[in-house]
């Protein structure tokens, strides 16, 4: 029920706690009939000076795998603005993805913002482009699909992709019958340009160009099948004394995972992935219990920091919940609790 609100009434405290770096105030604005996330600005531009143009830093490319070479590479790089028009020549073959590492800035303030809208051409056509309003809250997970999760946790900076990975359902992404991944199959000059602008029609764009240039690209190999799990379907993983079922609607791409068992006490430990890699749901993973245990109400799965992923026994496994396969989960019993 909305509950009507009073000029000059208070409703909100400025805090300073958490990972603050000074007192703020988090405001968020949802469409009430929908409870999508709108973008403030929207209601609160008029409030705002804003006359400087949104900012790109670098860009980086994204060679699809086993389909694509950009710069003679298959593995993703950046690339630096220098200028908005760079005069450096790249080269590329087959399909390549583009992200964006850029920032929004106002007046009166350091602060830098994301940007509002972004638009990727080549030589004129759009490919790709997203409007920073109206995300669901259902989904809002995956705005880390649409960033380079893995390159901010190593760099602390925020690559957004300008191509859509089939599992990404974000509505203010759009792209073309490639999902933005543009095919360089012929041997020319392509000029590719982005165009940022943000609430206030403040507008920049950059611009490099990349010439195809044919050439070798190698076909993407798994050493293990069965350590390739697919976005489009239900995953299942199985290591002695462990069971672990990722379901369809939960993994944004496909993905290469490295299981590893690592002996304990209860149980041993299990992990997926080297670094932290979100899912978009939950998953279930089950461990069996080695050892004698006087009360098995009291286990529960365990992440390596201590985080309680619940856990319900039977028949000598734990069940509890998974939601990112770069955590190590083994059983652990709860000894602090007083059950009687």
């Amino acid at each position: 029920m909305d509950v009507p609100r009073v000029e000059g009434e208070m409703i909100a405290l400025s805090g300073n706690t958490g990972s603050s770096q000074a007192p703020h105030l988090h405001l968020e604005i949802h469409d009430t009939r929908t409870w999508d996330m709108l973008d403030p600005l929207n209601f609160l531009g008029e409030y705002v000076e804003d006359h400087t143009p949104p900012q790109a830093h670098a860009f980086m490319a994204y060679p699809k795998a086993g389909e694509g070479v950009f710069n003679g590479g298959q593995n993703k790089t950046n690339y630096g603005f220098s200028s908005h028009n760079l005069t450096r020549k790249f080269t590329a073959w087959g399909k390549v993805g583009f992200g964006l590492w850029a920032n929004d800035y106002m007046e009166l303030t350091y602060n830098h913002y994301g940007i509002r809208r972004t638009e990727l051409k080549v030589d004129g056509r759009t490919v790709f482009s997203s409007d920073v309003d109206g995300i669901p809250v259902q989904d809002n997970l995956m705005v880390n699909s649409w960033g380079d999760y893995d390159h901010y946790l190593r760099s602390n900076v925020w690559y957004m992709k300008s191509f859509i990975v089939p599992g990404n359902r974000l509505p203010i992404l759009r792209a073309d019958e490639n999902n933005g991944y543009i095919d360089f199959n012929e041997e020319r000059d392509y000029q590719i340009t982005y165009v940022l602008s943000d609430f206030a029609g403040n507008t920049s764009e950059y611009s490099f160009v990349v010439t195809g240039v044919r050439q070798e690209i190698k076909p993407m190999t798994v050493a293990d099948p069965r350590n390739l799990m697919r976005w489009d379907k239900t995953n299942c993983v199985s290591l002695p004394g462990m069971q672990l079922v990722i379901p369809y609607g939960t993994l944004d791409d496909d993905l290469v995972i490295n299981p590893r068992r690592t002996e304990g006490s209860l149980s041993p430990s299990y992990r997926f992935t080297d670094r932290s890699r979100p899912l978009l749901g939950w998953g279930e993973i089950s461990i069996k219990v080695q050892g004698p245990v006087s009360d098995t109400t009291r286990l529960y799965i365990s992440t390596e920091n201590g985080r309680n992923m619940g856990g319900e026994y039977h028949d000598g496994w734990v069940t509890g919940r998974i939601r990112d396969l770069g955590h190590s989960y083994s059983v652990k019993e709860d000894k602090t609790t007083n059950m009687n």
